[in-house]
């Protein structure tokens, strides 16, 4: 950052390996905090609606399932498919293929926990 200032480009690439290592290590909160920078920085460099700062937004959602946050995961992988298909990405490309398989995966995921929360109140 003292090379090159708090937004810049290459200080949104550091942020970005910072925050996969902590989700690696399953450090939520500091990754989570290092991608939500991250994604920050992009949209203000390219724009809130540029395909780099979609990446970021999945980037968030990507902690947020890991940490078990599946509404707001299902809330920014949206919003990462909204920016691909804005700037005019296909379906068939791989990162909104990719958006959609974690969309799919939330949803089912939501859904099974609410069927065994339905399960449970009506057991007890």
């Amino acid at each position: 950052r003292s090379e090159y200032g708090d937004n810049h480009i290459h200080v949104a690439d550091t942020l970005e390996k910072i925050g996969a290592v902590y989700s690696n290590r399953k450090m939520f909160d500091e990754a989570l905090e290092a991608f939500q920078e991250e994604a920050a920085i992009m949209s203000s460099i390219l724009g809130k609606n540029h395909p780099d700062a979609a990446a970021s937004y999945h980037n968030v959602g990507e902690v947020h399932r890991r940490s078990g946050n599946f509404p707001l995961a299902l809330a920014t992988y949206l919003q990462a498919y909204k920016i691909y298909r804005g700037a005019g990405f296909r379906d068939e490309h791989p990162s909104v293929l990719t958006v959609c398989r974690n969309i799919k995966c939330i949803r089912s995921a939501m859904m099974s926990s609410n069927k065994v929360r339905n399960e449970i109140q009506h057991a007890g």
